[in-house]
């Protein structure tokens, strides 16, 4: 089975703590998630967090929360970096 990738992407204005909410209820949630949504079935939350979204920076809401539950490393801090300078 592959595992599912999904980008949920917001305005850069959008507040820090409703991205960090969010970000939380799909961590802490993905396994009653599933059932509700065929598409989240393969998905985990350890795919949050990845370089493979196409240069496109991290919400500073959701950094926050990753940073809290250990998903945020130095790899993902070098790619926010790139992608802030658009390279």
């Amino acid at each position: 089975m592959s595992v599912s990738q999904i980008v949920l992407a917001v305005r850069k204005d959008l507040n820090d703590q409703a991205v960090y909410l969010v970000a939380k209820a799909l961590w802490e949630n993905s396994k009653e998630l599933a059932p509700v949504l065929p598409a989240l079935r393969t998905w985990s939350p350890e795919n949050m967090v990845n370089t493979h979204i196409g240069g496109v920076p991290y919400h500073p809401g959701g950094i926050k929360f990753y940073k809290e539950v250990g998903a945020w490393t130095a790899e993902m801090e070098k790619y926010q970096k790139d992608a802030l300078a658009g390279k």
